[in-house]
């Protein structure tokens, strides 16, 4: 199980950003479903899960660790393909934790993070397809949001959804300000199903508040160490 040292503390350059919202935005372009949910927190969490993938590509370079890349099957996963390693397809679940205090205490103690939730959509334990390996990679992202007034600063684009969420990227562009990536722990899907727990919908969890929808919870020190994953993806790779 996950111990203080077996987080992974990644850089969060201004890069990252930029390229998450390059991508969501090119995926948006080519689809041709508007989703009115697409509203700024659901993009920004996009952009993010995006921004940690590309830090932890360049990680995995760093430490020569092989991996491929396979076409995805939905823009719902919110990838045009999924990072595979050592045969299992990985999916990220970041969480942005922008509250100034919580930031502040992540930075300061990362070792509080063993006790921070690893959510997963329930539905999402329902929809998969015994026999696929997939497994979540869980990051929790310190940065800010500045906001400069209410989210409702943004224009009303109701009638186009489109627009809506052009609108919304070029606010988070200018306001979405990451410090530092954590990568906390992996588990598989199989384990994951067996081991976690129905969450309430809303409850409050450190160091967010869970989701509306049904929600299933591990906390990080019940995951795997993520250089366990690595070193099985060096080993299968030999």
């Amino acid at each position: 199980m996950v111990k203080a040292g077996d987080l992974i503390l990644l850089a969060y350059t201004p890069d990252l950003t930029a390229a998450g919202i390059a991508y969501v935005g090119q995926q948006l372009a080519h689809t041709t479903v508007h989703n009115p949910r697409y509203n700024h927190i659901t993009l920004r969490q996009m952009v993010v899960d995006k921004a940690v993938e590309l830090a932890f590509r360049r990680y995995l370079d760093e430490q020569g660790v092989p991996y491929t890349t396979v076409p995805g099957t939905s823009f719902t996963s919110h990838a045009s393909f999924h990072l595979v390693l050592g045969g299992w397809r990985c999916t990220i679940r970041s969480s942005w934790v922008d509250d100034p205090e919580s930031a502040q205490q992540v930075n300061a103690h990362p070792e509080c993070l063993l006790d921070a939730a690893a959510l997963v959509p329930s539905e999402r334990i329902v929809a998969w397809i015994p026999g696929e390996k997939d497994l979540y990679i869980f990051a929790y992202v310190t940065g800010n949001t500045q906001t400069d007034g209410a989210v409702t600063d943004l224009p009303d684009l109701s009638n186009d959804p489109k627009r809506k969420s052009d609108s919304s990227l070029a606010w988070l562009e200018a306001r979405l300000h990451g410090k530092a990536i954590y990568l906390a722990g992996y588990c598989t899907h199989p384990d994951y199903s067996r081991r976690s727990r129905r969450l309430a919908p809303g409850s409050r969890t450190f160091p967010t508040v869970s989701d509306r929808q049904p929600t299933r919870i591990l906390y990080v020190r019940e995951l795997h160490p993520i250089r366990e994953l690595l070193e099985q993806s060096k080993t299968t790779a030999m």
